[in-house]
């Protein structure tokens, strides 16, 4: 039986926590907050938060793992564009 971690995703995580899951910087966060993103349907999503302790925001875990996958895996991505500028080096 394999052993390891179960995550809810209905749970909400600081800014900080946020910056280290998804790799991205706190202000993509933010504008993932304010304008959203768009799913691979073409559909704006934005992320869910609630006030946390000392009234610092929370976001929440599964929106932002759907943020940091949808943006990802976006042609218009800047970070999908340099994965694939790497890979045509490597294989040059």
């Amino acid at each position: 039986m394999r052993s390891g971690v179960i995550v809810d995703p209905d749970a909400y995580l600081t800014r900080a926590q946020a910056v280290m899951l998804t790799g991205v910087p706190s202000s993509t966060i933010a504008h993932w907050r304010a304008r959203g993103w768009l799913t691979p349907d073409g559909e704006r999503r934005h992320l869910r938060t609630r006030a946390g302790a000392r009234s610092w925001l929370e976001y929440h875990l599964g929106d932002l793992v759907d943020a940091e996958r949808h943006t990802r895996s976006s042609r218009n991505s800047p970070r999908n564009w340099r994965r694939g500028r790497v890979e045509e080096r490597s294989a040059a």
